[in-house]
């Protein structure tokens, strides 16, 4: 009960602050203030609870036991179709929705011919990514301006608070995550694991770049600095190797092409780290040894075998079903050997879609790093190709970190990235007609 206060609380907190200083939204139409605001406590809840739903459960006719992040998805599923349904001229005018079209049509498609049947999990895939679509369409629609834009940006660095308060909890009192690979406390935030913690806070971090980039008061320097400060601090104490990398081509590329007289210092700091920090030494080591129970040799052999099956039965083409990796994982190695999730989304792809399903996913990632690029290149102002580079930086971390860990599949992460990726569309980017049509291109 406490959790569920503490988040009460916040979702008030981001509510009044949304609504006031710095960045009070004069909003006549009250339809779209509902959007608007909507559209960030959607955000703020789901960022939250995953932690919390470990613990809060609910027993519903026909659907059994759902969790509450479960519990959360349902009661998304009707706003979202009444969005898609009402606002369906809004829709068909977002940019670039084919890349989720394909998906959902594939894994609907693929559901009765699937060797491994899973429905209810190729459902769930369904609607998750229509809820992506639908986080995605939202913010296009109503985040049109530069300031409700920054208000988003605020909105989500305010949103990453609550996670770094479960964070602070979990080292002050060491109750974080820990496993017999690496003993040191890892934290994770109000999320389940520290790797999804880790690869959230990418975003959070690029957030706070872009209120740097737009910032046009003192105070929210000082606020995206701290923000920016915080989190890379929680994303040490993460412990995940693949955040802390591609979070160092980040803000190496950040550097390169902003200011290249910091790429020198930031790389000394980096390698004193790893030299002068135990347990930051300990941890990329581990990676670098690749000792037979390295949880890096663990996944190749769990890649090679779940690839090497999904070909030779003759499923090269459309996999084994969306939603059937862990179950082909499971009948060829069984729970001998831990957790069977992927840690690879383009391994995940080829095993349940199949080269049609990898292509699909490779569509996706390539259309939204050739649009944030050619933006950064060509937006009609300054700061819409800073914020468009930022986010062409994300994506290409994203897509690198996509090798060794679930990003894709983490939702909370994928609805704050399409709701700064919609509204940047819908305000920086060029188009041939003012920004109030939303004539954007779609593919």
């Amino acid at each position: 009960m406490i959790h569920i206060a503490q988040l009460w609380q916040c979702f008030l907190l981001t509510t009044l602050y949304t609504m006031s200083s710095p960045f009070s939204l004069s909003i006549a139409d009250t339809r779209e203030k509902i959007l608007l605001y909507g559209l960030f406590a959607l955000l703020l809840i789901r960022s939250s609870i995953d932690y919390i739903g470990l613990f809060v459960h609910l027993n519903l006719p026909l659907l059994g036991t759902l969790s509450l992040s479960q519990l959360f998805a349902l009661s998304v599923i009707p706003l979202m179709f009444l969005f898609f349904f009402f606002y369906f001229h809004h829709l068909t005018q977002t940019p670039f929705l084919l890349p989720f079209v394909l998906m959902i049509v594939l894994a609907a498609v693929t559901i009765p011919f699937s060797p491994l049947p899973n429905t209810q999990l190729a459902l769930y895939e369904i609607l998750r990514i229509a809820s992506i679509v639908f986080v995605y369409a939202l913010s296009y629609s109503v985040i049109t301006t530069r300031e409700r834009f920054f208000a988003l940006a605020h909105v989500i660095l305010l949103i990453a608070l609550i996670p770094l308060l479960f964070a602070g909890i979990q080292f002050i009192f060491g109750v974080g995550y820990t496993d017999v690979a690496f003993s040191e406390l890892r934290i994770f935030g109000s999320f389940t694991h520290p790797n999804i913690y880790g690869t959230f806070l990418l975003v959070i971090i690029t957030t706070a770049l872009i209120v740097l980039s737009g910032s046009q008061t003192k105070k929210m320097t000082a606020i995206a600095l701290g923000m920016l400060v915080l989190n890379f601090g929680a994303l040490t104490l993460t412990f995940t190797r693949i955040a802390w990398l591609v979070g160092m081509i980040m803000i190496a590329l950040y550097m390169l092409v902003k200011n290249r007289l910091l790429v020198l210092p930031f790389f000394i700091l980096v390698i004193s780290a790893y030299l002068f920090v135990p347990q930051i030494h300990d941890r990329i080591h581990e990676a670098m040894t690749l000792s037979p129970d390295s949880s890096l040799v663990w996944r190749f052999n769990l890649w090679h075998d779940t690839v090497f099956v999904t070909t030779s039965d003759g499923h090269a083409l459309f996999g084994n079903g969306t939603g059937t990796f862990m179950d082909l994982a499971q009948s060829i190695r069984g729970d001998l050997f831990g957790d069977l999730e992927p840690h690879n989304e383009y391994v995940r792809a080829y095993v349940e879609n199949g080269l049609i399903g990898l292509g699909i996913f490779l569509f996706y990632t390539i259309t939204f790093l050739i649009v944030t690029a050619k933006n950064a290149l060509h937006a009609p102002t300054r700061i819409g190709r800073n914020v468009f580079f930022l986010l062409n930086v994300l994506f290409i971390a994203l897509s690198i970190a996509s090798l060794t860990d679930h990003i894709f599949r983490s939702t909370p992460l994928q609805w704050i990235l399409m709701a700064l990726v919609g509204g940047a569309l819908a305000t920086f980017a060029r188009k041939s007609t003012p920004s109030t049509t939303h004539s954007a291109p779609y593919i």
